[in-house]
C-alpha cells in the first residue's frame, strides 16, 4: 500500500506546485483615502469584451484582485473616467506573482521582474515627455530665433526618446513587454530601427 501512496501523493504535489505557479495578486492603494465604494478595474489592453474585465470596490483606499493566468498579457488598472484626472491609467503585466500597485497622479507597479521592467520604461519616458511638455509650452512665446532653438532641443529629445525605447525593446523581444513598447513606440521609430526589429 505504502508503494501505491507515496508515488501518487508526489504527483498531487506537483500538480499543487505547478497549479501555486499560475496565482496572481495586485494589492492595491490609492492616493485618495475617501474613496471607499469606488470601482477599480482590471481591463485586457487588447481584446476586452466585457466578460474579461475584471472589476473590485475600494475599501479604505485599498483593493485587491486575485485570480490565475495562463501566460502574461499586458492590462490596464483604471477607476472610473472623473477620477481618472488625479488618478492616473496603470499598465500592468498579469502573470504569476504578487503586485504592489500605486494609483494617483503618478501610478507605479513593482512586484515582478516584467512589471519592474515596465515601470523602469515608463519612468524614463514620462521624464522625456515632461521635458518635450515644458520645451513646446515655452514654444508657444518664444521668438523666431528661441524657437529654432528649443526645435533642435525637442528634436533631440525625440530622438532620445525613441532611441531609449528602440533598445528597451531589443532587449524584451521575447516578452509581452517589448511587444507592447513596440506597439505604442512604432510611430517614433526610424525605418532602420524598424527593419531591425522586424516591424513593418
Amino acid at each position: 500500500m505504502r508503494k501505491i501512496v507515496l508515488p501518487l501523493l508526489l504527483v498531487v504535489l506537483a500538480f499543487t506546485a505547478c497549479d501555486n505557479d499560475q496565482k496572481f495578486e495586485i494589492n492595491g492603494h490609492v492616493a485618495d483615502k475617501n474613496l471607499d465604494g469606488e470601482w477599480v478595474y482590471l481591463v485586457p489592453m487588447v481584446n476586452a469584451p466585457v466578460e474579461r474585465v475584471d472589476s473590485t470596490q475600494l475599501k479604505n483606499g485599498s483593493f485587491t484582485f486575485t485570480g490565475k493566468v495562463k501566460t502574461p498579457e499586458i492590462y490596464i488598472i483604471r477607476t472610473r473616467p472623473f477620477l481618472r484626472l488625479s488618478h492616473q491609467e496603470l499598465l500592468v503585466v498579469k502573470e504569476p506573482g504578487t503586485l504592489q500597485v500605486y494609483l494617483g497622479a503618478n501610478s507605479k507597479v513593482a512586484g515582478t521582474a516584467l512589471n519592474d521592467s515596465l515601470q523602469n520604461w515608463k519612468v524614463q519616458k514620462e521624464i522625456i515627455d515632461n521635458k518635450m511638455l515644458f520645451l513646446n509650452q515655452n514654444l508657444k512665446k518664444a521668438d523666431a530665433k528661441n524657437q529654432a532653438k528649443i526645435n533642435t532641443e525637442l528634436e533631440k529629445l525625440r530622438t532620445e526618446r525613441a532611441n531609449y525605447s528602440f533598445e528597451f525593446v531589443k532587449n524584451n523581444q521575447n516578452n509581452v513587454v517589448g511587444e507592447m513598447v513596440a506597439r505604442i513606440m512604432k510611430g517614433a521609430f526610424t525605418p532602420e530601427q524598424l527593419k531591425e526589429m522586424g516591424i513593418e
